[in-house]
């Protein structure tokens, strides 16, 4: 498979599973699974870096987003000492989330 195909398919994969996840929002905010303090010096270490938190803490990268937008982020840079706790919501459903993306993309392929 071309690279830039391939590219070219997850960057349409990765904008739908955005707009599900925007689309979706409320219904994650209620389906908290965990809340996970944040410890230590790791508050001030990745302060600008919400991402980089969340790699810190062992999160896959997949559920960045929809985490991020759950606990009221709007950019990973936006990440600051004010945040005390990370709610994580349900990862199953941002999976099935993640499916419909894929599925959706492979519709418009027919």
């Amino acid at each position: 498979m071309d690279v830039l195909n391939f590219s070219k398919q997850e960057n349409m994969i990765t904008d739908t599973y955005v707009q599900l996840i925007d689309d979706h929002i409320g219904i994650l905010k209620n389906m908290i699974q965990e809340t996970k303090p944040i410890t230590g010096n790791k508050d001030y270490s990745y302060v600008g870096d919400f991402y980089g938190m969340l790699t810190a803490l062992g999160i896959d990268k997949k559920y960045h987003y929809g985490i991020m937008k759950v606990n009221g982020i709007e950019s990973s840079d936006d990440f600051n000492t004010d945040v005390t706790a990370i709610d994580i919501p349900s990862l199953s459903y941002m999976d099935s989330l993640l499916e419909v993306a894929k599925s959706k993309l492979k519709n418009k392929a027919l």
